[in-house]
């Protein structure tokens, strides 16, 4: 007889009611606060529970149980948001890794993943870092809200001494753009480190460079970049 596992097993408690919670679209409200009170909120915890959301509710049907190994590669187009929205909404197939996705469970994910984030802060006074942003981020790029990201890093950026936003963070969001298809959105995250006080480093290059190969422009944002360092 099979029978079905527990949500997230082999996690802890409170990240399960809390995701349990996201999914079924219940409040994230000062009641739950208090039901989850016993267990403080670390990194780890909230950075299990962003993760899970693109999990659950953003992958299609069709790709839940797919094998996640070496045959599983990047998409060899740039995509097109606006084409895809077009189509989604006039019921028009297209392919992609946004194919075939529900998009009010998106929407749902998007909304719940935002609100969490400032759940934990606001009930807990827990102090988002580096990493918790970095996963908050990568639940925008991977919901292909794009405006919704850029305000996000722009207010984190402001938080502290020099913001949560790092150059580790840009470029770990420059790698997810690339996977998801967006390489032209990845290539303006490159360019927007400076405005996000983020200098790229060796990392940063070589991620940007992997991605635009993936689409045959890797050449070309090599020979700009050449030519920019002559000049300077």
């Amino acid at each position: 007889m099979i029978t079905s596992r527990p949500l997230c097993q082999n996690h802890n408690s409170v990240v399960n009611q809390v995701v349990a919670a996201i999914i079924k679209n219940r409040p994230l409200d000062a009641q739950l606060a208090a039901s989850t009170n016993t267990q403080p909120w670390t990194v780890e915890l909230v950075s299990q529970v962003l993760r899970f959301i693109p999990r659950f509710l953003f992958q299609s049907p069709r790709s839940i149980g797919r094998q996640t190994g070496f045959r599983h590669h990047a998409p060899l187009k740039q995509r097109k948001l606006k084409e895809e929205s077009y189509k989604q909404h006039n019921n028009v197939l297209f392919l992609g890794p946004a194919a075939h996705r529900d998009p009010q469970k998106v929407n749902l994910g998007l909304v719940k993943a935002m609100e969490f984030y400032y759940w934990v802060e606001n009930h807990f006074g827990f102090a988002h870092n580096e990493i918790t942003c970095k996963e908050m981020a990568c639940v925008l790029v991977k919901g292909n809200r794009l405006k919704a990201l850029w305000e996000f890093l722009n207010e984190m950026s402001r938080r502290g001494n020099g913001g949560l936003v790092t150059t580790a963070t840009v470029t770990c969001l420059i790698k997810v753009l690339g996977v998801e298809g967006l390489v032209n959105e990845a290539l303006a995250a490159f360019y927007r480190m400076k405005q996000l006080h983020c200098k790229p480093d060796v990392y940063a290059y070589n991620t940007i460079i992997y991605a635009l190969c993936r689409v045959g422009e890797g050449t070309v944002f090599v020979g700009e970049w050449s030519r920019w360092n002559c000049r300077v």
